[in-house]
């Protein structure tokens, strides 16, 4: 017979947590939420809650962030020869 899955439950974190966890102020999490880059989700009239997935999504390589042309934040002077 077919295998029945459960749907994996979403987990939801605090601004506050996903903050702490991205060395992040809280008002960054806001703007992110403000920009479309991060879903928010209110459980209560002023509680607001972030997918923890969603957060961790976020979060890019270095290598993968620098190979899509993204500028570098080293002066010029600091770069080495290739």
């Amino acid at each position: 017979m077919g295998e029945h899955t459960t749907p994996q439950r979403r987990r939801y974190e605090t601004l506050q947590s996903a903050a702490e966890r991205l060395a992040v102020d809280t008002r960054t999490v806001r703007r992110w939420i403000a920009a479309g880059r991060l879903n928010a989700y209110r459980t209560g009239p002023r509680l607001i809650r972030v997918d923890i997935d969603e957060v961790d999504a976020l979060l890019t390589p270095v290598a993968d962030f620098v190979s899509r042309g993204a500028p570098s934040i080293a002066p010029e002077s600091w770069r080495f020869p290739v």
